[in-house]
């Protein structure tokens, strides 16, 4: 008789849970969720990318708008805001001529991806 250890059916039994759920991870957002894609940067013209709400990738040159004191080096932001009509990929990618920038995705309000990079310009999510 073969057993099976009770940590991978337990394991197993949470992930179809969660999916059940439809609750989102980093890579995609589940069918009538609403995706807000954030970027800063140091630099006001920048280029950002993102799946948009048919799932296709969205490339755009974009001039971000003043932030808020308090950011840090990031001066500029930007945010998108979609809703998605069945479940599909989530990502961003933001670059920009000066040193930072930073990425962040929220799936229904819950931040589920984010990145800052120092040096390059270039941050993905």
């Amino acid at each position: 008789m073969r057993t099976v250890a009770p940590a991978l059916v337990i394991g197993a039994a949470v992930a179809a849970s969660i999916a059940a759920a439809g609750i989102a991870d980093a890579r995609t957002a589940p069918a009538g969720a609403t995706v807000e894609y954030g970027w800063t940067s140091d630099e006001v013209q920048n280029e950002i990318s993102f799946y948009g709400r048919d799932g296709k990738l969205v490339k755009r040159q974009v001039r971000f708008r003043y932030l808020p004191v308090g950011f840090g080096p990031e001066k500029f932001g930007y945010g998108v805001r979609i809703q998605v009509p069945k479940k599909q990929a989530i990502g961003s990618r933001a670059t920009s001529s000066g040193a930072f920038s930073s990425c962040t995705i929220k799936v229904n309000g819950t931040q589920v991806a984010t990145h800052r990079n120092n040096g390059t310009g270039t941050s993905h999510c």
